[in-house]
């Protein structure tokens, strides 16, 4: 039954190679390499393409993908003028955007664009000889300071200075009135326990279709999403952020209980069969080590 369980989860996770392209994440489980045009796309959008093409590598026959730190820090010391003027050129966008009259999408694109940069930043300027291990444990052992220290984490956004859990907790959860649970698969945390990194930044016109590939491809991995006889695991973020899905599962009507709330959200995402059986939650442990390569 368990095995039964597993293989309807896997066909259910099967996507088109036309919507992988147009997405990210194109060279899964085939050998052509993820690309996008300028086209429609900003300027920092454009540099984010060219950073995310040299440092994220997608893993093959998964949805997953893995950040490319060594690379970077060996950019870092080796050619540090050629490291600054790029982190600084990304910076500068991400700083000087005017999001005056923006539509929501666009502000959501730039944003979570914004927090998974910073977030590799942070690893990154926060390296020497040897990679950090842990985002979590900058400013102390399980501090988690990196993501709400502003004064020492703290990075210039559209012109506020803001930590990650500022442009998540606060500027992204005000756009979506913290009903959009698949912004949680979308900000990537640097660690391994994260979802998925698209290999291409977030945009205004496919946003939508980002996020709900992105929350498909990351329920698809065991460390998100494990079905058992009974039971389901699920990430942290679920519990973390619980009242979110409830709030996404709930937005067109009232879904019941908290469990029949998440189940609801779930089964947008996978095979209904899948995700039946909710009645007991398990959370799997948070593996805050690097998504490195």
């Amino acid at each position: 039954m368990k095995l039964l369980i597993f293989l309807i989860f896997l066909v259910s996770c099967q996507y088109q190679k036309e919507d992988l392209k147009q997405i990210g994440l194109s060279s899964v489980c085939h050998e052509e390499k993820s690309s996008v045009t300028s086209e429609n796309l900003t300027k920092l959008e454009v540099k984010l393409a060219g950073f995310y093409r040299r440092y994220v590598k997608v893993l093959d026959c998964n949805f997953d993908t893995r950040m490319d730190y060594q690379s970077l820090l060996e950019l870092k010391n080796s050619e540090p003028e050629v490291y600054k003027k790029q982190r600084e050129e990304i910076l500068a966008l991400l700083a000087n955007e005017d999001l005056t009259n923006k539509s929501d999408d666009f502000k959501k694109a730039f944003l979570i664009n914004a927090y998974n940069f910073i977030a590799i930043d942070i690893v990154v300027e926060n390296s020497n000889a040897n990679l950090i291990k842990s985002i979590a444990n900058l400013g102390g052992t399980n501090s988690f300071n990196a993501f709400w220290d502003d004064e020492n984490f703290g990075y210039d956004v559209a012109g506020k200075w803001l930590s990650l859990d500022g442009i998540e907790k606060e500027e992204l959860a005000e756009i979506t009135g913290g009903a959009d649970a698949r912004i949680h698969f979308a900000v990537i945390c640097a660690s391994a326990g994260c979802p998925v990194l698209l290999d291409v930044p977030f945009n205004e016109k496919d946003l939508e279709h980002q996020l709900d590939f992105v929350t498909q491809a990351g329920l698809r991995l065991p460390r998100m999403f494990s079905p058992g006889i009974g039971k389901v695991s699920l990430s942290g973020i679920f519990q973390w952020y619980e009242q979110d899905f409830i709030n996404d599962a709930s937005r067109d009507k009232s879904c019941g209980d908290d469990k029949k709330c998440l189940r609801t959200f779930l089964q947008r995402y996978l095979d209904k069969d899948v995700a039946a059986d909710t009645s007991k939650i398990e959370y799997i442990k948070y593996d805050w080590n690097l998504n490195k390569v």
